[in-house]
């Protein structure tokens, strides 16, 4: 389970990319779905952070096009799983 230092660490990762994506002027294109749970198809996960523009992705269900999974409280094994799951 994810602690205080792994929420610090996401929070802070997901701040630089929405500061990043600002001072690129495409802060309107984008919308902000943070840790939406998404179903696979057998079963759901809930990234640390997510992304997805509005122009090609414009419905609420649309899946993200940016996951951030924040390596904190998990191995790198685990972190190999999860990026596999989310392509």
């Amino acid at each position: 389970m994810p602690g205080p230092l792994h929420e610090l660490a996401a929070r802070h990762f997901g701040a630089t990319i929405q500061h990043k994506i600002r001072e690129g002027g495409q802060w309107s294109e984008i919308a902000l779905t943070g840790t939406t749970t998404y179903k696979g198809k057998l079963c759901g996960k809930e990234p640390d952070g997510s992304f997805r523009p509005l122009r090609t992705r414009p419905d609420h269900n649309d899946w993200p096009t940016v996951i951030l999974e924040c390596g904190v409280s998990e191995t790198a094994r685990r972190l190999t799983a999860d990026g596999r799951w989310w392509i």
